[in-house]
C-alpha cells in the first residue's frame, strides 16, 4: 500500500476503505505490526480498528518478506472478511484494534479456483469501475480498471493469465466490456443484474456475504464463532451454543453459553443484552434449538422468544436428546414464529463443534429387544440437612442445569438413609450416588458411610 487510503472488494462482496495508520518494528514482540481504519463503503456500517502483526521468525520461512507485507497484510484483512472473521455487522470495540496474526500459509497463498475469481471479479467491476469509480467519470463516461495489479493475484493466488482467462470469459458473457491487458470495466447487464439481485445470473452464490439483510450465511457463521467462545460451567458435558440476534440487517447482540454463569445464550441476550430493546421482528440465529423446558421460575428459551415478538429463528442444530428433540421447534411454530436451518456446511460444522455434548446424549439411549427406545437417565444425587431435626433430610436429584428433578424426603435410620415419601417411578438402580456413599436397593435407597456433618 502506498500509505494513504486505498478501495479493495472480496469474493465474499464486501467493499471498504483501507488506511495504513502505522507501520512498526516491535522488538519486544520480535515482529512488525500495521494498523489499519477500515471504511465500510456499501452501507455506512461504520470503521474498524485492525492490526496486523508478523512475527520475527517467519523471516526465515518466508522469502522478501518485508517487501511482501505490505500486499500480503491487505490479502489477510480481505480473506478474514470472506471467513467472518471480520465482519462490519457483528458489534465492535471502536477503541482498541482487532489484531490478525500471520503465519507462513499467509504468503503461500493456495489459487481461488475459477468461481471465485469470476465472483471477484464481478464485484470489483460493480463497487470500483462504477458505484465507486477508482477513476472519476467525465460525462457520465466508465472508465476500465485493472484487475491483475499485485494486490489483485496475491489475495486471488493465481498468475495474471489465470485472471485474463477468467475476464475474458465474463466479456463473452456479456458482463465485461472494454477489454483489454487486464483492464476492462462493467457492462450494463452487469449492472442491471446486479442491482436487480439476480445474483445466479451472475455467478455469484445466493448466500453470499454481501447479499444484505435477506442473507443468512454471514450472520450464521457468527453464532458459530460465538458458539466457539463457550466454556463450561462445571465437569459436565454442555452444548457449545452461540446466538445472534439482527434486525434491519443489522446485528444487535450476541451471547454464548457460559458468557453469565448458569444460563443459557438466550437468556443473556434477550434478558441482559437486550432486556429494552423492541425485539419484534427480528431474526434469531442460535446453534442449539432452544430449550422449551425449565424448571420454574425459569422460563424455556422458546417461550422467552415468543414473548419478545421475534419473526424468525434459525436452528444451526436440533436437540440430539431424543426425549426434546423437535420441540423447540415446533414451540415456535405454534407461537407464528418462522424457523428455519442453518447452511448444510455450517450445520455440519456446529455438530462437528458439539462431537462431545452429541455423545454425550446418545449414550444416554438405549434400544430394548422390542425395538422401543428407552431412556435411562443418571442424575445427580445429593443429600442435604433439612432444617429442624438433625435426622431429617432431603434427597435431591439434578438435571444437567443443576435444576432439581425431584426431592424426596429421607431420614436416618440405624445408619441408613431411607426415604419417608414412596419410590415412584424412579428407579433408584439408575441413581448416581454422592461421594462417600453406596448403593443399596429395596426399601433402603442409599447406604451412607459419611452423612453431613450437623
Amino acid at each position: 500500500m502506498s500509505g494513504g487510503p486505498e478501495r479493495f472488494v472480496t469474493i465474499s462482496g464486501e467493499c471498504f476503505v483501507a488506511e495504513l495508520q502505522s507501520a512498526q518494528e516491535y522488538q519486544g514482540r520480535d515482529g512488525l505490526l500495521r494498523k489499519f481504519h477500515l471504511t465500510d463503503m456499501i452501507s455506512k456500517r461504520g470503521k474498524r480498528l485492525v492490526s496486523v502483526f508478523v512475527a520475527g521468525t517467519l523471516e526465515v520461512t518466508c522469502a522478501n518478506l518485508k517487501s511482501r507485507l505490505p500486499i500480503v497484510a491487505v490479502s489477510a484483512i480481505q480473506r478474514a472478511f470472506d471467513s467472518v472473521a471480520l465482519s462490519f455487522d457483528a458489534p465492535f470495540d471502536d477503541q482498541n484494534y482487532r489484531e490478525l496474526w500471520l503465519s507462513t500459509e499467509d504468503f503461500q497463498t493456495q489459487a481461488r479456483p475459477d468461481a471465485e475469481i469470476r465472483q471477484y471479479i464481478v464485484h470489483k467491476a460493480y463497487r470500483l469501475a462504477y458505484k465507486f469509480p477508482l477513476n472519476r467519470e467525465t460525462g457520465g463516461i466508465l472508465y476500465p480498471i485493472p484487475y491483475d495489479e499485485p494486490a489483485d493475484l496475491d489475495y486471488l493466488g493465481v498468475t495474471a493469465a489465470e485472471v485474463w482467462k477468467n475476464m475474458r470469459r465474463l466479456n463473452n458473457q456479456g458482463l465485461l466490456e472494454k477489454v483489454l491487458e487486464g483492464h476492462a470495466r462493467a457492462s450494463e447487464l452487469l449492472l442491471s443484474r446486479y442491482e436487480s439481485g439476480d445474483r445466479s445470473a451472475l455467478g455469484l452464490p445466493t448466500t453470499s456475504v454481501s447479499s444484505g439483510p435477506t442473507n443468512d450465511w454471514k450472520f450464521t457463521k457468527l453464532a458459530v464463532q460465538e458458539a466457539r467462545k463457550s466454556s463450561p460451567e462445571d465437569c459436565r458435558v454442555h452444548p457449545k451454543v452461540g446466538v445472534v440476534v439482527v434486525k434491519d440487517g443489522r446485528v444487535l447482540a450476541s451471547a454464548h453459553r457460559g458468557e453469565f454463569p448458569r444460563c443459557h445464550a438466550e437468556f443473556i441476550v434477550l434478558e441482559n443484552k437486550l432486556v429494552d430493546v423492541s425485539l419484534s421482528g427480528a431474526t434469531v440465529y442460535t446453534t442449539l434449538e432452544p430449550c422449551t423446558v425449565r424448571n420454574p421460575p425459569k422460563v424455556p428459551c422458546a417461550s422467552r422468544l415468543a414473548d419478545r415478538k421475534v419473526a424468525r429463528v434459525v436452528i444451526g442444530m436440533l436437540d440430539p436428546d431424543k426425549r426434546v428433540r423437535g420441540l423447540g421447534q415446533i414451540m415456535l411454530r405454534k407461537a407464528r414464529i418462522v424457523t428455519d436451518f442453518f447452511p448444510h456446511d455450517l450445520m455440519e460444522e456446529v455438530e462437528e463443534l458439539n462431537r462431545d455434548f452429541i455423545r454425550d446424549r446418545e449414550s444416554r439411549e438405549s434400544s430394548s429387544p422390542d425395538g422401543i427406545t428407552k431412556v435411562s437417565v443418571a442424575p445427580k444425587v445429593r443429600v442435604e440437612l433439612v432444617h429442624g431435626h438433625v435426622s431429617n433430610f432431603l434427597l435431591k436429584s439434578t438435571n444437567d442445569e443443576d435444576e432439581p428433578a425431584f426431592v424426596r424426603g429421607v431420614r436416618l435410620f440405624s445408619g441408613k438413609v431411607e426415604l419417608t415419601e414412596p419410590v415412584t417411578p424412579d428407579d433408584p438402580s439408575m441413581w448416581k450416588v454422592a461421594p462417600h456413599t453406596s448403593q443399596a436397593f429395596g426399601k433402603t435407597i442409599v447406604r451412607t458411610g459419611i452423612l453431613p456433618s450437623v
